[in-house]
């Protein structure tokens, strides 16, 4: 309720039968809907109806009709977060004093991700990162093996080394060879190596706020 519709209520009382205005504190919330107050001045918690949103440990405004025990409205405000509730704010304020009575556990240096392919509550990422050799981009090149010159030895019908030929065999000739071992063919090409193995910055565009989560 809030003050117009308290202030309402309480022009509209029976005169025979006139509302008190108590406080108390929260004792706790009940499955049918009630809650259990401890009005101040007294040690056990009575049943009220729930006229606004509430946690345990709420200081209360209480409004006492007879028997009839109505808990109206939350001092210093309510909170407009539930359980599970995220509050984003730039404010260096905490939570816990601006809802007294209410609990919250900070959320540090994450992001949200909004729920999909990953639950809600999951966590991941890393900040920076060094890339595995699986992680690297695909690079191709090519290199030359070239020839000491255009001339080559003939070692006659057979020869081995490095190479080898094979001579005439049953009518054909088959040649398999490219020097014998008086010619070792030379060889040019290219080799590289780049990077220096740092990780490097993962982070999106950001704006740093202080975020809490409602625990109870």
């Amino acid at each position: 309720m809030d003050a117009y519709e308290i202030a309402l209520l309480m022009a509209n009382q029976d005169a025979q039968n006139p509302l008190a205005m108590r406080y108390g504190t929260v004792q706790s919330l009940n499955d049918d809907g009630s809650v259990s107050v401890v009005p101040d001045g007294q040690d056990q918690a009575v049943p009220a109806v729930k006229c606004c949103r509430l946690c345990a440990g709420n200081r209360v405004v209480l409004l006492v009709n007879g028997t009839e025990w109505l808990a109206v409205s939350v001092m210093g405000g309510e909170c407009p977060y539930e359980i599970g509730d995220v509050w984003t704010t730039f404010s260096d304020d905490s939570p816990h004093d601006r809802w007294p009575g209410t609990t919250w556990e900070q959320i540090r240096d994450r992001f949200l991700l909004a729920s999909g392919s990953r639950g809600a509550g999951a966590t991941g990422g890393e900040e920076s990162h060094v890339l595995t050799q699986p992680e690297l981009p695909l690079v191709e090149g090519s290199f030359a093996i070239r020839g000491v010159g255009d001339s080559f030895i003939d070692a006659g019908s057979n020869a081995w080394g490095a190479f080898y030929r094979t001579g005439y065999s049953s009518g054909a000739w088959i040649v398999t060879y490219l020097s014998a071992e008086g010619l070792r063919p030379g060889y040019s090409g290219f080799g590289m190596s780049f990077g220096q193995n740092q990780p490097h910055n993962n982070m999106p565009p950001y704006m740093v706020a202080h975020m809490w989560k409602r625990t109870a």
